[in-house]
Formats: C-alpha cells, structure tokens, sequence
C-alpha cells in the first residue's frame, strides 16, 4: 500500500508532526514487543534497504524480518493501527526501484524461507514467500523436475519477487511466466483478512489448461477465484475459548492422575511403604502448589489481554520482577528444602534384610546372600522389614523401580548403587526397568512379593535346598532333555548345572510369570517360550529350539516342577 499521510518525513529525519512522531515510536515500540522476528528502526538498517539494484531510492519508515506467519499478521494489524503503509520486500527481481517505498518493509528472505512440501505426483511445490529459485530447483530436482521461468537472477531471487512481478526468462515461450506455473496464492490483506485465490491466468485464457470454469464470478475452487477467506484476528471470544480450553485441559490432567491413583493397583500414587508415602506428599504439594501458579497465571493472561484491548498501560519492571522472578524463586527454594529433606529421610535406617539384584539384557537376576538362594525376575521379602537393595547392571545402565514401595534407582555396570525399601503389608507389586536399554526393554519387569514373616519363614525353607531328583518317567525324560538338549549351557538348576548366561531355574516353577513379566508361568506358556521365545519377546537372548513335542512336553513338565 501507498500514501504516506506524513509518514515521508519521519522516514528522513525522525522528526514530523507531533502526532506522527509519536506514533512512529509507538509503532516501534509495539513492534518489538509483538514481533518474535527481528524489529530494525535504526539509521544503518534504513539505509540498507532503502535502494536496490537501481538509482532509486527510498528511507523506509522501519524493517520488520518477520519470523512467522503470526509475525507478519500481527505486523499488519500493528500498521494498520498506526496508519503506517506497508511493503514486501522479496527482491533479486524488478531492481528498478519496485523494492523501495516510504513504509514499514517486510523482508521475508531470511527466515520464511522453507520450502514446506513438494508432491511429485501432483508438480506442485507448497514454499514460503522468501524461497530462493535455484533453492526450490535443487530440491525438486530428485524429482525430476523444474520451476519454469527463469530469470537471470536466479540464483539469488526469491519466489515472492517473481510473483510480485510475473517473471519470466527464455524458457517462458514454453513453460510460462512465473503467473502461470502459481497454483494458489494466500494473500493476507490490510483488512485483517487471508485469502487463498487460484490461477487468474487460466481463469481467463482456458484454453491453456482445459475447458473455462463453469463459475467464474467469485464461486469457490474457480480457477483465478478467490477459494475461501479467513479472518486472522481473534475477537475476545476467541480468546477466550483458548482460555476455557487450557483450563479443561488442566482439569482433565489433574483428574487422570487422581483416578489413575485411586484405579490403578500399581500408580505411584497408591503407596503401600513410608518411601513411596513420601513421595506422594511431594506430588501433592506441587500439584497444589504449582497449580495455584497455573491458575494465577491463566488469570493475569485475561488482565493483560483485557487491558490490551481497551490500550490501558500495562504493570511495569516492579510488577514483572516481583511477580515473574521474586516469588517463583521462593516457590523454587520452598520446594526444593521440601524434596531434600524428604530424600534424606528415605535412607539411613538400619536394614532388616538383604536382597541382591543384578539387571542383564533383558532380565533381573535376584539373590539372597544370607540365605543362599538365588532366583529371576521375583523378589521375595517379609513385610514390614527395612530391605537393602544392592543393585549392579552386568551390562549397560539400567533403572530399579517399584512405583508403590518407593523411588527409582539407577543400576550401573561394575558400580553397585543401595535402595532401602520396605511393604507396609504383605502383597504382590509390579516393578520394572525404566532406563531406556535398547531390544525388549518394554518387556523387562519383575514382582516383588511382600510375606507375612511366618509366611517368609515357609518360602524360605522350602527354597533352600537343592530339588529333588524326579521319579516320574514323564519328569525324569524331563530332566534328561534338559542336560541333553544343551539348557544347562545357559541355566542353572541347583544340584544339577551352574551355568549364569540365562536366568536361574531352581525356583521356575513357582514364579507367577515368564520372560521378566512378559506373559503368564502357564504349561502353555512355558511350552510356547521353549519352542519360541523371540515370537512373545523378541530380541531376548535366547535361540529358539527344535526338540520334538514329546521331549517339549516333557521338559515342560519337569521345569514346572521345581522346586
């Protein structure tokens, strides 16, 4: 747009008309608070895109490089406001003073550049106004294709200044001026308004793509016709379902953590030991804590918006420093000697039993030093104990963690890390590797069984010696398949192999699941893991195996078994 309404002597010298030049300021000011991009008012910028290729020149009023789309909107609305004419400035193209005028100037060459999508099947390519020509060639030439017109400057001419001024080049006689290679236009207007309008060119020459339209006065998908409109300003409404929408959408957070507490048997919020009790103090105190600041937030959003809206000054540095920097560090600091002091307290107590857990690729070995036993993938403890957990990975790092006992504990390779843990009553809890170890790491839990201590007493002594040999044929083909099949190459049984590459049998048939909680400890189950564990977890490290179906059955059989 043109017409400087006094804007021309501001331009030169920063000095007009009272009212003008206080409204420049303002709109420089407004500018550099709205604009995500770059704001240049300054002399030296002026200059530089006062001239182009040519002897003409022209001060602009100021250079706006807009980031976004939502920059270049909120850049015309501010223009608009302040009756300051506008310019695009894509350049490279029509240097005879096209690209200079007195107002506001949009480069759009440095940063709304992208070229967004080409579709090889339709020959279209989606850009941004400030894509170079040779940068949209290049991309589509994997395609193998071209854009058309070719002016001698294009190796630095935007695709906007080829619209701007329907370029050409020698390949024209044959592919078209840049008018007729343009399948759509979004044109965003003084008005505030955006509208996508089609090929003029073919509109009114159809014979060079087909038959005429049948509407040709403005009726949508008309070729050279204005397809849909849009309004890019928010009324207050709109700002408002914004609003109501981060308000529910806060609301359903906070509901599904709370049902998920109260549902799930195994949320870190349903706890069933002091640590996790602990920790879910901490949760609620944040949750309460910064939701308040959430809330306080969103209600300061609406001031601002409200006061924008009817041009009242907004608070100053006190308000922004008191409110945005003084009390979130007190909040911070408040919270923090919260979390520190309840750290402290998870430690130190002196354990009442011992529990050795080693993490492989993808399975948890479990052993009892003082007991002697040695288990996979379930950890048993008496309720109401303080147990100490040493933990080591055998491999890369892995993570420790059973949500409604207590916190996470990295497990790392040839460094053992400590975890005191302790059920307030007896019951099975999920727990799981939450370190991301690569393969099946999905697929890598265990249980953790809390007894009552006459119970504990019982599984103890049943577990302590080595199984006893089998009678039954059936067993006893079971146990020959066993050792014959090469499973006592990886496994251990106690009394029978010793080998540590796979997870411990002795105790196989009394664990609730297989596969480090990957499916249930059933005889089909347990048969179907044989036969083919990558099939239920792949990635695991164990081969499938081809024993006939009677020998399957029968170290099935034997392994359920045990102990």
């Amino acid at each position: 747009m043109n017409g400087e309404s006094g804007w021309g002597e501001y331009a030169l010298s920063g000095k007009a008309d009272r009212a003008t030049a206080k409204k420049g300021r303002a709109l420089e000011e407004e500018l550099g608070s709205a604009i995500e991009g770059e704001v240049r008012f300054d002399k030296t910028s002026r200059a530089l895109y006062a001239a182009d290729g040519s002897n003409y020149r022209r001060l602009p009023i100021g250079v706006v490089i807009p980031r976004t789309r939502e920059d270049v909107i909120r850049a015309v609305a501010l223009c608009r406001k302040y009756e300051a004419p506008i310019f695009n400035r894509g350049a490279g193209t029509a240097l005879a003073g096209q690209t200079c005028n007195t107002a506001v100037c949009l480069d759009f060459s440095k940063y709304l550049n992208r070229i967004i999508d080409i579709d090889p099947e339709a020959r279209t390519a989606k850009v941004e106004p400030g894509v170079i020509l040779d940068q949209l060639r290049t991309a589509a030439a994997s395609y193998g294709l071209t854009f058309g017109p070719d002016p001698a400057t294009h190796t630095h001419c935007t695709l906007s200044g080829m619209m701007g001024n329907n370029s050409c080049g020698i390949p024209s006689v044959m592919a078209g001026g840049t008018a007729d290679n343009v399948h759509e236009l979004a044109i965003l207007t003084w008005m505030k308004r955006r509208f996508f309008i089609g090929n003029t060119w073919r509109a009114i020459n159809p014979n060079r793509s087909g038959e005429m339209p049948d509407q040709a006065n403005g009726h949508e998908n008309g070729a050279g016709l204005i397809r849909k409109t849009e309004r890019v300003e928010k009324r207050k409404s709109e700002y408002a379902r914004y609003l109501v929408a981060a308000g529910i959408s806060l609301a359903v957070l906070l509901f599904s953590q709370v049902a998920g507490a109260t549902i799930a048997t195994e949320h870190m919020l349903n706890p069933a030991g002091p640590a996790a009790a602990r920790i879910e103090g901490i949760w609620w105190e944040m949750l309460l804590v910064y939701g308040a600041v959430y809330l306080i937030t969103l209600a300061a959003l609406v001031w601002a918006l409200a006061l924008r809206k009817r041009e009242r000054r907004l608070p100053g540095t006190r308000f922004v420093f008191i409110t945005g920097i003084a009390i979130p560090t007190v909040i911070l600091v408040v919270m923090l000697i919260a979390a520190i002091r309840d750290t402290v307290g998870l430690g130190g107590k002196e354990p009442g039993f011992r529990v050795k857990v080693i993490s492989h690729h993808w399975w948890f070995e479990v052993r009892y030093p003082e007991l002697g036993i040695v288990d996979a993938n379930e950890i048993n403890i008496p309720a109401g104990v303080v147990t100490d957990f040493e933990l080591q990975s055998s491999a890369v790092v892995h993570s420790f963690w059973v949500p409604r006992l207590g916190g996470k504990r990295d497990m790392l390779p040839d460094h053992p890390t400590y975890l005191q843990l302790t059920a307030d009553r007896p019951g099975i809890f999920r727990g799981t590797c939450t370190e991301y170890c690569a393969g099946p790491h999905a697929l890598m839990a265990f249980r953790l069984i809390a007894h009552e201590q006459a119970s504990f007493d019982e599984w103890v002594r049943q577990r302590r010696g080595p199984p006893a040999e089998p009678t039954e044929p059936r067993l006893v083909r079971g146990r020959q398949v066993f050792s014959r099949e090469g499973c006592m190459a990886c496994h251990a049984i106690r009394g029978l192999s010793r080998a540590r590459a796979g997870p411990d049998l002795t105790l196989v048939g009394t664990r609730g699941t297989l596969g480090a909680g990957t499916i249930a400890n059933s005889e089909g189950g347990l048969a179907g893991w044989i036969a083919n564990p990558q099939a239920i977890k792949p990635g695991n490290m164990m081969p499938r195996s081809f024993m006939s179906p009677e020998d399957l059955h029968a170290l099935t059989a034997f392994l359920r078994s045990l102990p």
